[in-house]
């Protein structure tokens, strides 16, 4: 029953799908959510061809199949993806062109991207620079609400 709930559930992808054939899109759109959950263990394998499917999406085991190879070609897309767009932010970052907020939304966001330990020391570093020293919000609320005393 939870396997069949997964399938009807509708996939989202973290990515187009351009680069994937009309027949890979198809397959995606059926199953994706249904292998999305099994390899994110979501829901158990309870074949042996789903427990290899596991194996195969956790990289311990090369695809065989038509799933396994579709599954492991569109997570390589996303991190291909995801890659990309780490590189470009970090490059905004070191060139201090992003502002805290931001630089916070990309925090809040950060599971969309593919940041290192380094990377995100530099994110919180910016933060750092572009902040007045001494002042925050609550700071200037409360000068604002005594100005006229």
């Amino acid at each position: 029953m939870i396997h069949a709930k997964a399938m009807r559930r509708q996939f989202n992808s973290e990515i187009e799908l351009d680069d994937f054939s009309s027949t890979e899109r198809e397959l995606l759109k059926k199953y994706g959510s249904w292998m999305e959950s099994l390899s994110n263990r979501g829901i158990d394998p309870y074949t042996n061809e789903q427990v290899r499917f596991v194996e195969v999406a956790n990289r311990e085991k090369e695809p065989r199949t038509g799933f396994e190879c579709l599954w492991i070609k569109y997570l390589d897309a996303v991190k291909q993806h995801k890659d990309s767009k780490t590189k470009r932010i970090i490059s905004l970052v070191e060139s201090g062109s992003l502002s805290v907020t931001r630089l916070n939304l990309i925090l809040d966001n950060k599971n969309k991207f593919n940041f290192t330990d380094a990377d995100l020391e530099k994110i919180y570093e910016e933060i750092q620079r572009q902040k007045p020293h001494g002042l925050t919000t609550d700071s200037f609320v409360t000068y604002s609400n005594t100005d006229g005393q």
